[in-house]
């Protein structure tokens, strides 16, 4: 029951992490001629050291691209709604949909969805057509057909012309909707907006020709952007759709990434804990070789070859290994909801999927080649006279070998203890460090844009103002706030627009850029720390600024900063004031260089500091207010401290993960050493005996069988603190903030998995102390 339960929780847990990382290792390979699909990067010079990456493109230039560069068999192009979601009128409410994208008639040419009904002819034909996953239609209409079906918005009429099934879990392209960019197109102003060559708000996809030379389909491409766009320093590349998944550096994503190298490494935790497991097994099938010494000699005698008896063992490890293996194809089935539900993923393990029967089958080999070679070995390499005689079990020469093993188990789970350790205390350190701003009770809601559109600046301040005084009178708001984004992962930033005195010409930095109102630093309780904060009501400071203490270090900007000259935009301005750092992005990024002004226009993120212990109330009585202020858009909400912890969601399953694995291979390997702590009290049962009849106290006999173990444990704490250090060092370094690692953090580790081993080890050499020592020395 040992050896296969072992075995299978080991498997079990390889088998869920391979099949998380063979899904994010085949990221949008299904769709035909995959490795022939490309998505077109821009790279733009903003200052003579600093370039954007962005993977957007101007709208004209696909359709230039596929008229101009024969090597380019087909183009695409698609615009993502989260700016731009469509909001339906449905049986009475207001459904958002953001998780929408624009996309032309040839999308559904070049990437493959499995339709379900409908028509995607239909669609392509449709200005005002919708492609819904099959989801999706399920919450709109239940069980009618939804094809044909008509959704509101405003004055257009959006038609359903096809369903398909949903996105499956290794899709780039995980969207609810579909909608037709042809109506968006019939908006005149929008158009021409996006006709300019300066305005990169699409997604270009390609495929190629076979056998073109990418350089050279990079280098046409190129040109056109240039001679179009005026630029003579931009230039474009092309990224294979099958890596786009694991792209980095650009300035913004539109598709969830995954960083590769954390791919691998669940990769070969994922081998790690099959091993570990495997070597359990093999320990306890040693630790049971005496119990079938006499069984194999007899064999032996009787003709038996030692090929035989050796293919004999390997086919009883493959039988065990089998049987572990159903066992573990339950308990994936079992944990696979629960590992969906973590990992936000719709992973199956179906039989009939090639790769899934693959990674079972591989599984299988594995498990059956570690379990079997070595016990087979040993047991085929006895001497049946020497064993019938009764002479004592013969000594296994590669024993170092055999510690080799305990060692192996134990570097894997101290480096593993040791990892989660250091993870979680990088995870308490962002989450206690002080961002330097307010984050509880805080509600953030965005007024949306096109509630705005077309109003002039005047219009746009005064109906601000209404809201605020409105949303004021709800009891319970201590304080409200209006700025131009949120203060959690703020990415508005711009370059080579700005001038201050002393400003070398060829320096144009990246300078982020937040508008914000006068009660902005009360509600966050920002720390000014010279100066003043701008002020509402004050013309003069509606040309003046604010910056952080980054932007004045990294500026070089001329003492005493308040008074200087500082010109954004075309405006030029005055700095009445310098505040005190804080993260406005994500801790994995440095503060970078800070301005804030104030433009009633550009506040469209209100901000409310809600009172404690009634705060349903209040959220009924904000959204009263909202349908009165906007009666065509749904009342959409956040708090900051849920959009703060959303920012670090995924380092928080990693180490979630990581301690879940620590977890089970300690165990595991504590299984190993409980089977190697037998064998060595079955083969020491003689000695034992005879120090037990010349007085040895039971802690003698615990010391005189532990203390190997506890030998290697320490070796195998050695081997994993360097490499421990090394892995998360490199891990630390994705962080601007990071915690340093000390040496506690391994002596930690090491200890914990030395109590272990000594409790397990203990068990066993406690229960042969016991043992009635004349029995064991009868046969003597």
């Amino acid at each position: 029951m040992i050896n296969l339960s072992g075995l299978s929780i080991g498997m079990t847990v390889s088998i869920l992490i391979m099949i998380w990382v063979i899904n994010e290792l085949n990221y949008d390979n299904y769709h035909n001629k995959a490795s022939q699909i490309y998505r077109v990067t821009n790279h733009i010079q903003v200052s003579p050291g600093e370039v954007w990456v962005w993977e957007s493109s101007p709208l004209l230039y696909t359709n230039m691209m596929s008229i101009q560069v024969p090597e380019i068999n087909q183009v695409t192009k698609m615009m993502s709604g989260t700016w731009l979601p469509l909001i339906f009128e449905h049986k009475g409410s207001l459904l958002k949909e953001s998780n929408i994208a624009y996309v032309d008639s040839n999308w559904f040419s070049m990437f493959q969805y499995k339709l379900q009904s409908g028509s995607l002819t239909d669609f392509a034909q449709n200005p005002y057509g919708l492609v819904l996953t099959d989801s999706k239609a399920r919450k709109y209409f239940g069980n009618d057909d939804p094809i044909g079906k008509v959704l509101k918005m405003d004055s257009l009429y959006y038609t359903v012309n096809a369903v398909v099934a949903d996105n499956p879990s290794n899709s780039s392209f995980r969207f609810d909707l579909l909608s037709n960019l042809a109506g968006l197109m019939k908006n005149e102003a929008r158009r021409k907006n996006d006709e300019s060559w300066g305005n990169f708000n699409y997604l270009s996809f390609i495929r190629l020709n076979e056998n073109s030379n990418i350089k050279q389909v990079e280098n046409k491409i190129t040109g056109i952007l240039r001679k179009n766009k005026e630029d003579s320093t931009i230039k474009s590349t092309l990224v294979g759709l099958k890596a786009m998944h694991f792209e980095t550096g650009l300035q913004n994503y539109t598709f969830e990434h995954t960083n590769k190298q954390m791919v691998t490494v669940f990769l070969v935790i994922a081998i790690l804990i099959l091993l570990t497991a495997c070597i359990n097994y093999v320990n306890l099938s040693t630790a049971r070789a005496s119990m079938r010494a006499k069984e194999i000699s007899i064999r032996k005698i009787n003709g038996a070859s030692n090929k035989t008896l050796f293919f004999q063992l390997m086919l009883e490890s493959a039988l065990v290994s089998l049987a572990a293996l159903c066992i573990t194809i339950l308990l994936v089935q079992l944990f696979l909801p629960y590992f969906n539900q973590f990992t936000e993923n719709n992973f199956s393990l179906s039989l009939s999927s090639w790769p899934v029967l693959a990674l079972i089958l591989g599984t299988l080999a594995i498990a059956t080649l570690l379990n079997g070679v070595y016990p087979a070995l040993i047991l085929t390499s006895f001497k049946p006279l020497q064993v019938l005689r009764g002479s004592s079990l013969p000594t296994i020469k590669d024993s170092l070998f055999r510690k080799a093993l305990v060692v192996t188990q134990f570097t894997i789970s101290v480096t593993l203890i040791a990892c989660t350790i250091i993870a979680y205390l990088q995870m308490q350190h962002i989450q206690q460090t002080d961002s330097s701003y307010q984050k509880e009770q805080i509600l953030k809601v965005t007024v949306p844009w096109f509630a705005m559109k077309g109003k002039s600046k005047e219009a746009i301040t005064s109906f601000t103002q209404t809201m605020q005084q409105s949303l004021m009178q709800v009891p319970g708001i201590k304080r409200i706030s209006q700025a131009s984004g949120s203060i959690i992962d703020h990415q508005s930033a711009s370059s080579g627009s700005f001038d201050w005195d002393g400003r070398d010409k060829e320096f144009n930095p990246t300078i982020a850029v937040l508008s914000a109102d006068a009660m902005f630093p009360k509600l966050f309780n920002l720390e000014i720390k010279e100066g003043r904060w701008l002020m509402d009501g004050n013309k003069a400071d509606a040309h003046a600024c604010i910056l952080n203490e980054t932007a004045v270090k990294e500026l070089g900007i001329r003492k005493p900063y308040i008074g200087q000259r500082f010109n954004w935009n075309g405006d030029t301005g005055s700095i009445v004031g310098v505040v005190k750092d804080f993260h406005f992005r994500s801790m994995h990024e440095k503060i970078i260089p800070l301005l804030i002004h104030r433009r009633s226009n550009w506040l469209n993120t209100i901000f409310m500091e809600l009172s404690p212990g009634s705060i349903g109330d209040q959220l009924s009585a904000i959204e009263s207010k909202w349908k009165v202020l906007f009666p065509k858009f749904p009342f959409d909400y956040s708090f900051l401290d849920q959009d703060f912890d959303k920012l670090y969601k995924t380092d928080q399953k990693i180490t979630t993960l990581m301690l879940l694995f620590a977890i089970i291979t300690i165990l595991v390997a504590a299984l190993g050493l409980f089977g190697l702590a037998a064998f060595t009290a079955e083969r020491k049962i003689k000695e034992i005996g005879i120090r037990k009849v010349l007085g040895a106290s039971v802690s003698h006999i615990v010391q005189l069988i532990s203390k190997e173990f506890i030998v290697l444990v320490g070796v195998g704490i050695m081997i994993a603190t360097p490499i421990a250090w090394w892995v998360m060092s490199k891990w630390l370094n994705e962080y601007a903030y990071r915690i340093n690692i000390e040496v506690w953090i391994f002596l930690l580790a090491g200890l914990t998995a030395a109590a272990i081993a000594l409790f397990t080890i203990s068990i066993q050499a406690i229960k042969a102390a016991m043992e009635n020592p004349v029995k064991n020395l009868r046969s003597e």
